[in-house]
């Protein structure tokens, strides 16, 4: 096996693990929590941790462009989570969130740095995510102690994290992904994504609340298949053509297979089977910050798109409602740190 396979086999395993315990701390969350509102609050804290804070996390990972320590310290975080989701969840799911955040980067510039030109590691690192998020939030339902047992994998990847060599951006190859898209097809791509993003996230939600866990799975499963194929199908055929033809299929299927689970699977993997070259094409356009690009490509489409889930809730109280205006300005502002960051880099 290729070290490139080795870095992207170590991270999806490490992302499949970081999602089942986010997963099953939100899922335990929901079940202790005091009222809806509070509960959705906890749900948008974590995703601007997770998702919101990535581009943050991503510059610093390429300012000090070393992702193997930030790795050790995102997996001493997920040990923290689990050491803490008995005493207080709410800190528990903090650390997660943080923790969350690092690996997605450090993962995405380190499967770039090793192979710049292979979506199918991109694949491979980004697939157990879905997967790993929804078993976590079943399992989640039922809290018991051998949610600790999950610290001995963690310390198992810490040791194992030693013996692989993590490149950052030392590979010479030629780039074959070149990103020639013009406004027009940019924006159209933006909103059909946009658009699928949405309406699978509300799906989730809705099949949680109506405890639908074999359609879950269903979803889980669907979305771990869609990124492994969707990577070995850009590096063999023409990117451009799928990501219009799985965008659009994606779309459809969301809006309107919402009562059959065949339908609702194929869109999810259409709509996932995008993620390895979207973030490939990301890196590409910010050749010299791979993490800041991972966090572009894999954080901030997710958090604008959970944002109006939660809305109507917080609008009906007043204290919820300061909290998530404070929780939303600093997403906005870490986003224009961001692209005040890249700006000067391109320059």
């Amino acid at each position: 096996m290729s070290n490139a396979y080795k870095i992207a086999l170590f991270f999806g395993v490490l992302h499949g693990i970081n999602d089942f315990i986010a997963g099953y701390l939100l899922s335990a969350h929901t079940s202790i929590a005091s009222s809806m509102s509070m509960n959705s609050f906890v749900f948008l804290l974590y995703g601007m941790l997770a998702f919101g804070l990535q581009p943050l996390a991503g510059i610093l990972v390429d300012k000090q462009k070393n992702n193997k320590y930030f790795t050790y310290v995102s997996i001493l975080f997920l040990v923290l989570a689990i050491l803490f989701w008995n005493k207080s969840i709410l800190i528990a799911i903090i650390c997660s969130g943080i923790a969350s955040a690092f690996i997605h980067v450090c993962g995405g510039a380190a499967t770039f740095s090793a192979d710049k030109n292979n979506t199918s590691i991109a694949g491979l690192f980004t697939a157990p995510g879905v997967l790993g998020l929804i078993s976590g939030g079943i399992l989640g339902t039922f809290p018991s102690v051998w949610f600790y047992i999950l610290i001995i994998p963690l310390l198992l990847l810490f040791v194992v994290i030693f013996q692989i060599k993590l490149p950052y951006l030392q590979s010479n190859q030629r780039k074959k992904y070149n990103i020639d898209f013009d406004t027009h097809d940019f924006l159209m791509i933006l909103l059909l994504l946009s658009i699928a993003m949405r309406s699978l996230l509300w799906n989730i939600f809705n099949l949680y609340t109506e405890n639908q866990q074999i359609w879950l799975l269903g979803i889980a499963i669907a979305a771990f298949v869609g990124k492994l194929i969707g990577g070995v199908i850009c590096d063999k055929y023409n990117w451009k053509y799928w990501i219009y033809l799985s965008s659009i299929v994606a779309v459809l299927c969301l809006q309107f297979g919402k009562n059959n689970l065949l339908i609702l699977c194929i869109g999810v993997s259409c709509l996932q089977s995008t993620v390895p070259i979207t973030l490939v094409l990301m890196q590409h356009f910010l050749s010299k910050m791979p993490a800041t690009a991972s966090g572009l490509a894999l954080g901030m489409a997710i958090m604008l798109a959970g944002f109006p889930m939660f809305l109507n809730i917080f609008i009906a109280n007043y204290t919820s409602s300061i909290l998530m205006l404070i929780i939303v300005s600093v997403f906005f502002y870490s986003q224009y740190k961001s692209i005040s960051t890249i700006s000067e880099n391109k320059e």
